[in-house]
């Protein structure tokens, strides 16, 4: 199923005015990026890139991202 496909399935499923919410955390390690609808049902979406995310997001203004980034103190104890 392409890209196109599966945003008008979403559409069907939600109403064209609302806008469908995704939930994305990542932590520094990550090597794929999953954004998960922050509510109700949806598919979930998965990136190589967080460029990649960024840029999907940015084109469909039907799809809201929320981005939490996790990052991690330094361990060194210096």
């Amino acid at each position: 199923m392409n890209a196109r496909t599966r945003i008008k399935q979403l559409e069907k499923r939600r109403g064209k005015g609302d806008k469908m919410q995704y939930l994305c955390v990542s932590h520094p390690e990550d090597t794929e990026y999953t954004a998960k609808p922050f509510m109700g049902a949806g598919e979930s979406l998965t990136f190589k890139t967080l460029d990649a995310m960024t840029a999907f997001f940015d084109e469909r203004p039907e799809f809201e991202l929320l981005h939490i980034a996790i990052e991690y103190a330094s361990g060194g104890g210096e």
